[in-house]
């Protein structure tokens, strides 16, 4: 694996334990937030980039946010980070850098832009899967509820779906298809006041979307700011929102007028509080900051013990293992934190906050490195087979919606990993036969080229 690591990881290696050993926290923080930022970019439309969404995710909320919050003023007693500057940097830098050096640090010899691996399908296998995650909701009720978790994913299959026929270029009206995915998602948000699932999905079409991004550096960056303007709204308009909803008042027609009303707030936008309150959203430190307050001084740490139960929860199903964990993280929350939360509350104490609640800094650290190796392997594992089989490249999102969150805990990421990749499987005889049935061969793409390094 050492072998496979780019030049320029070495490079940033080097920089960042400079600066890590001279206590320059601050520009170690910048250097990991930018690097993962910089990587993003320059892969984008040239590969599939789930891993570098993932290191970028990782990198503002562990890093970004925490730095934001020694630096804002803050309202908000409940989250301010419990641990001065110096602590929480010296204990998290080396576990995120650990876990971003062995999740996007590999050379990368892909020749082939992600619009030459991304093979066309018949618009019928995406028609087939759209139908099979519109159904999905309808039928749960009636179907056994220790299942819940395979009706969530089948019900993503509408997302893939709409992947599947972005991709084909023959079809005329294509990019309607991701218009479409993006209205229902907001539609769903709106709805349910919930917007996990449409920053997710929309950051997959982004990452999709890609003939628009193919040499055009200024164009992707372009797009990027239109991404996050809606992000940053959408922060902004979600408490009011709430708010509103809760008092029976119509979803999309106050999500649009909140949206207008925040967009012509012209400076109030910008005021430190407003900033403040957004960067709670963001900074998954505030929780990680009450671990190394917490642990070990007041509880010993856990030495492997979450880890292993959360391998053997994602493993065993609910009907053979009856004292199965729940998703929510409130467990896990409250003995490492000693924190209480409210018994409808989840709060996720983060993977690299259970590194360190199980094996402090340094055994921490090298848990973040053999995560992110895992992760990656897993990766690029699917990356072959989807060479051979088409359609497995537009499942590859699906199989990681939830492992690309930085404030979910390890059971969650594996929960969703192992059931995705068992979905998979057993579907694999329809993935290879659609795989070979339904390939249409592309006559509107040029003959590829191997692209310049």
């Amino acid at each position: 694996m050492i072998q496979g690591i780019s030049r320029q990881a070495w490079q940033l290696t080097i920089l960042f334990l400079g600066f890590y050993v001279l206590e320059y926290y601050v520009l170690a923080v910048l250097l990991l937030f930018l690097s993962a930022f910089f990587i993003f970019v320059t892969r984008l439309g040239k590969n599939l980039p789930i891993l570098e969404l993932m290191a970028l995710i990782a990198a503002a909320q562990w890093g970004l946010g925490p730095l934001f919050a020694y630096n804002l003023p803050s309202t908000f007693t409940k989250y301010t980070m419990a641990v001065p500057l110096e602590i929480y940097f010296q204990n998290a830098l080396p576990g995120i850098f650990a876990f971003l050096f062995f999740l996007i640090g590999r050379k990368q010899n892909q020749k082939k832009s992600l619009r030459y691996q991304l093979k066309p399908l018949r618009p019928n296998v995406a028609y087939t899967l759209i139908v099979i995650g519109l159904l999905t909701p309808v039928i749960s009720p009636f179907l056994p509820s220790a299942l819940r978790f395979l009706y969530f994913l089948m019900s993503s299959l509408v997302y893939v779906g709409l992947l599947v026929y972005y991709s084909n270029p023959l079809n005329r009206n294509r990019n309607v298809s991701l218009l479409l995915g993006l209205l229902w998602l907001l539609f769903q948000a709106a709805e349910s006041g919930i917007f996990h699932t449409l920053i997710l999905w929309g950051a997959i079409f982004f990452c999709f979307y890609r003939g628009y991004f193919q040499k055009n550096l200024a164009r992707r960056l372009s797009f990027i700011g239109i991404a996050f303007t809606g992000i940053f709204f959408t922060q902004v308009i979600k408490s009011d929102f709430r708010s509103e909803i809760g008092q029976g008042k119509g979803q999309l027609g106050v999500f649009v007028e909140l949206i207008l009303s925040k967009a012509t707030g012209g400076e109030e936008l910008l005021d430190p509080e407003v900033l403040a309150d957004l960067n709670v959203r963001l900074n998954q430190g505030w929780i990680i900051a009450r671990i190394y307050n917490h642990v070990p001084m007041h509880e010993p740490y856990a030495n492997g013990e979450t880890i292993k139960e959360a391998v053997v929860n994602a493993i065993l199903p609910r009907l053979i293992f009856k004292d199965k964990k729940k998703a929510g993280g409130q467990e896990n929350f409250e003995r490492f934190t000693g924190e209480y939360l409210r018994n409808n509350t989840s709060m996720g104490i983060s993977v690299l906050g259970e590194a360190f609640a199980n094996f402090g800094k340094w055994g921490g650290t090298f848990f973040m490195a053999i995560y992110a190796l895992v992760i990656s392997s897993i990766y690029y594992r699917l990356i072959q087979l989807s060479k051979r089989f088409s359609l497995l490249i537009y499942l590859i999102p699906l199989v990681f919606l939830q492992v690309i969150k930085a404030e979910t805990e390890l059971y969650v990421v594996l929960n969703h990993l192992l059931k995705s990749l068992l979905l998979i499987f057993l579907l694999f005889p329809v993935i290879k036969k659609w795989s070979k049935i339904y390939l249409v061969e592309n006559p509107l793409a040029p003959s590829p080229q191997p692209e310049a390094r």
